[in-house]
C-alpha cells in the first residue's frame, strides 16, 4: 500500500506544471509601522512590544529601525525597501519640491532641462552618489526626473501664462492694502449695499476670432479651422456690473470716424455706440459712456453710488471727475497693474466672454461660407455671448474672489504675493546687493542666470566651475563638510537690483477720483504738461545762403554753415544708448570760457540747457525763474552770434539732469530800451549747437 501511494505521489510532482505561484511577501501597513517605529524610538516601549501592539513583524521593525538610525534623518518615515536606490533623501527632496514650486510662484519657473541640471548640481554639491551618465550629460536622467514627479504629485509640467514684469511688480500686498484703504473710506461716507457697488472695464473684440476645439482624425500634426483673416479690427466694448449681480447694457467703440446706428444691429437691446479712429476708448467717448451709466443705475448726489475701475488715461480726465461728482458717482481706482486680480469683471466675467464669443464666431463662419467676418458682424455676435457671460452667478463670483463683495482685504493669499518679491527692492541710487528674506528664509542678493557648470568632485570626476550663486571656494568647502547644502544656496532666488531714481511723471496709484485733492491734482499735472515746452526738432547741416550783390551776375554763392550735431546710431542701438553716449560726448566738450557747476543755482541765473530730440540734441539759454518749483524762461538767439533776447513770457520746467552748466553773468548791449533786453554772453558755444 505505501509503495502505491508513494508511485501516485511521484506520478503528481513530474506531471505538475513548470509555472507556480511563488509566496508573496505580506503587504506592509505603513501607518502602523511608521507608528511602532517612532513608539519604539521614544525608548518607551520594546521593538517586541510595540510588533505586538500595532501587529506588524519584529523583524521589518528591526529593519526598518535600523536603517533610520543610520539615515540620520530627523523624523522617521517610511522607505520602501524594494525600491531602487535613491540620490536624494526624503527630506532633500522635500526641500528641491519646495523651492520648485516658490520658484514657480515666484514667476520664474525651472524647465525640465534646467530641473535636471540643478538636480545635478544639487547631488555634488552635497557629494551624493549618482549615475556616471549624471556627470557625462552634466544633468540628472530622464529617468530620475519621471519617477521624481511621480514620488511628488503636486508637481507637475504646466504651460505658464505670460506675466508682464509691470504686473509681477504691482501686485503687491502694499499696493492692495492701499486700495482696500480708500475703498472702506468710501464704505463709511454712507450706506451702500450691493446694487450701489459697481465696477467698469473695457475689453477688445476683434474680427479674427480664436477657434474653439474640435473633432479630427488621429495622426495629423496640424488641423485647421477657418478663420476671417490673418490680422483683424478691433472693437470695444466697456460694460459694468454690480455685486447684487445686475449688469447694464454695454457700449461699443468702433474703428471709423463716426458712428452709425447700424454698427450695433443685432446687439442687446439698449446698445449704445460710439467711434473712434483706434477702435479704442478716450475721454470723450468714457464721458458718453458714464451719462448712459447715468440713465441707467440713476445716482444722485444725495444716493450716490461707487463705481470702481482701473487708472486708464480715459477715466482720469477731468470731465469725467467733474460729471460723475455732479451726479454722485464715487469714482475709486486700482492700483495699476493689479486689475487682473482685483476686478471683478476680469476674474469671472471677460473670460467667459471671451469664450462664448469665439464659439460664436465659429458658429458664423460656419453659417456664413466664404465671408470674412467685418467689424459690422460684431455686434450680432456680442448679442449672442453677452447674456450667457454676464450672469447673475458669474457677476457675483467676481466680486467675491476679488474681494470687493463681501468686503475682505485678506482675500489674497501670501503666495499670491510672491511673484512681486524679485521686484521688491528699495529706491536707491547705490547698487549694492543685500540679504533679503522671504517667508523667513534668507537669499543671497542673485544673480540672474542660471549656469550648468558644476564643480568638480574627486570621487565623481566632475570638472570645477561653480554653480550659479556658490564660489568654487564654498562649494568645496560645502563638499568636505557634513553641513548640507540647500537649494536657495546653490541657486538663490532670483532678485532686482535696486532701482534707481529717475525722473518722469509720477508713478500711478490706488486714488479717490471724485474727492477734491485728488481732482486738483489731476488738472495741475495736466495743465503742467500743457505748458511744457516739447522740442523734437531735428537738426541737420544746412548752408545758410548770403545776400547776393545785385550788380554781380549769379554765380556759385557762398554759403556758410551754422554750427551743428546730429546722433548717428545703429539700428540696434537702443533710445538709452544714444542718450548715454550723446552725454558722454557733450560732457566730453568744453566752453571756450569757464562756467560755473550746477551744484546752486539761484533765481536769476543763465543756465545752459540741453533738449534731447528723436536722434538729436540742442541746447538753449535760459533765465532761472523760480528754484523751488524748477520753472527757466529761455532766451532767444540773435542769427549765429553770442547775443540773446530775453524777451519771453512763457515759464518752463526743467530737470536738473538737463542742465549743462551755469553760465557767467551776460551784460547788456546797449542803452536804448530795444536793447537793453539783447544780452551777450562772454563764451563760445562751439560745439553745443545753441538756439
Amino acid at each position: 500500500m505505501f509503495i502505491v501511494i508513494l508511485i501516485i505521489k511521484l506520478f503528481q510532482i513530474f506531471n505538475m506544471p513548470r509555472s507556480k505561484v511563488g509566496k508573496k511577501r505580506a503587504s506592509v501597513n505603513v501607518l502602523q509601522l511608521t507608528s511602532a517605529a517612532k513608539l519604539c524610538l521614544t525608548g518607551e516601549v520594546s521593538i517586541r512590544e510595540a510588533a505586538q501592539r500595532y501587529n506588524v513583524s519584529k523583524t521589518t521593525l528591526i529593519r526598518h529601525v535600523n536603517s533610520f538610525k543610520k539615515s540620520g534623518e530627523d523624523e522617521f518615515s517610511y522607505h520602501a525597501r524594494n525600491n531602487t536606490q535613491q540620490v536624494f533623501t526624503t527630506k532633500e527632496e522635500n526641500a528641491l519640491k519646495e523651492y520648485l514650486l516658490t520658484a514657480a510662484r515666484l514667476h520664474y519657473g525651472l524647465t525640465k532641462r534646467e530641473v535636471r541640471c540643478f538636480a545635478f548640481q544639487y547631488a555634488a554639491a552635497n557629494n551624493k552618489k549618482f549615475p556616471d551618465s549624471w556627470v557625462e550629460e552634466r544633468a540628472a536622467g530622464k529617468e530620475w526626473l519621471r519617477h521624481y514627479l511621480t514620488r511628488h504629485q503636486d508637481l507637475s509640467l504646466r504651460k505658464p501664462e505670460a506675466t508682464s514684469l509691470a504686473r509681477s511688480t504691482s501686485f503687491n500686498k502694499t499696493n492692495v492694502m492701499a486700495f482696500f484703504k480708500n475703498y472702506k473710506e468710501v464704505l463709511s461716507r454712507a450706506t451702500f449695499p450691493p446694487h450701489k457697488i459697481w465696477n467698469c472695464d473695457e475689453t477688445g473684440m476683434t474680427t479674427v476670432h480664436v477657434p474653439p476645439k474640435i473633432l479630427g482624425p488621429k495622426g495629423i500634426k496640424q488641423l485647421g479651422q477657418m478663420t476671417s483673416g490673418e490680422r483683424g479690427q478691433n472693437v470695444t466694448m466697456i460694460a459694468a456690473i454690480n455685486a447684487i449681480g445686475n449688469h447694464i447694457l454695454p457700449m461699443m467703440i468702433f474703428p471709423r470716424v463716426n458712428f452709425k446706428e447700424h454698427m450695433i444691429k443685432g446687439a442687446p437691446n439698449g446698445t449704445i455706440g460710439g467711434a473712434n479712429k483706434s477702435g479704442w476708448s478716450n475721454e470723450q467717448l468714457f464721458v458718453q459712456f458714464l451719462q448712459h451709466f447715468k440713465h441707467h443705475v440713476k445716482p444722485t448726489v444725495e444716493e450716490p453710488v461707487i463705481l470702481t475701475l482701473d487708472n486708464h488715461d480715459s477715466h482720469v480726465s477731468v470731465d469725467a471727475i467733474d460729471f460723475c461728482k455732479e451726479n454722485g458717482i464715487i469714482m475709486v481706482t486700482f492700483h495699476p497693474h493689479t486689475s487682473h486680480k482685483m476686478q471683478a469683471l476680469d476674474r469671472t466675467v471677460f473670460g467667459p466672454f471671451k469664450t462664448f464669443y469665439n464659439t460664436a464666431a465659429s458658429e458664423w463662419m460656419i453659417m456664413h461660407p466664404g465671408q470674412p467676418l467685418t467689424i459690422y458682424d460684431i455686434a450680432e455676435i456680442v448679442g449672442t455671448a453677452f447674456p450667457k457671460a454676464f450672469s447673475t452667478s458669474n457677476i457675483q463670483k467676481g466680486f467675491e474672489v476679488s474681494g470687493l463683495y463681501p468686503v475682505n482685504e485678506n482675500i489674497f493669499h501670501e503666495h499670491e504675493y510672491l511673484s512681486s518679491y524679485v521686484t521688491d527692492r528699495p529706491l536707491d541710487t547705490q547698487v549694492e546687493p543685500e540679504a533679503e528674506t522671504v517667508e523667513g528664509k534668507n537669499v543671497q542678493e542673485p544673480t540672474m542666470t542660471i549656469h550648468h557648470d558644476l564643480p568638480s568632485s574627486s570621487s565623481h570626476g566632475i570638472s570645477s566651475a561653480t554653480p550659479n550663486a556658490l564660489s568654487a571656494d564654498l562649494l568645496q568647502s560645502r563638499c568636505s563638510t557634513p553641513t548640507p547644502v540647500t537649494p536657495e544656496m546653490l541657486r538663490p532666488y532670483p532678485k532686482a537690483l535696486p532701482r534707481k531714481k529717475l525722473g518722469g511723471r509720477p508713478r500711478g496709484k490706488s486714488r479717490i477720483l471724485t474727492d477734491t485733492p485728488e481732482k486738483n491734482e489731476i488738472m495741475e499735472i495736466k495743465n503742467k504738461s500743457i505748458n511744457t515746452k516739447k522740442v523734437t526738432r531735428k537738426l541737420v547741416k544746412k548752408p545758410k545762403q548770403k545776400k547776393k550783390n545785385v550788380n554781380r551776375k549769379e554765380s556759385e554763392s557762398e554759403t556758410e554753415v551754422e554750427d551743428s550735431y546730429e546722433l548717428t546710431s545703429s539700428e540696434d542701438e537702443s533710445w538709452d544708448d544714444i542718450i548715454s553716449r550723446e552725454k558722454k560726448q557733450l560732457d566730453e566738450k568744453k566752453l571756450e570760457a569757464t562756467c560755473d557747476t550746477v551744484d546752486i543755482i539761484d533765481k536769476g541765473d543763465f543756465v545752459l540747457v540741453k533738449i534731447a530730440g528723436k536722434k538729436t540734441f540742442c541746447c538753449y539759454i535760459a533765465e532761472v525763474i523760480d528754484v523751488k518749483n524748477r520753472e527757466i524762461k529761455y532766451l532767444r538767439r540773435l542769427e549765429n552770434s553770442n547775443k540773446f533776447i530775453n524777451d519771453a513770457t512763457q515759464t518752463y520746467a526743467y530737470n536738473l539732469d538737463d542742465i549743462v552748466c551755469k553760465l557767467p553773468i551776460p551784460h547788456s548791449v546797449g542803452g536804448t530800451a530795444r536793447c537793453s533786453s539783447i544780452l551777450q554772453f562772454d563764451v563760445g558755444f562751439s560745439g553745443y549747437n545753441v538756439q
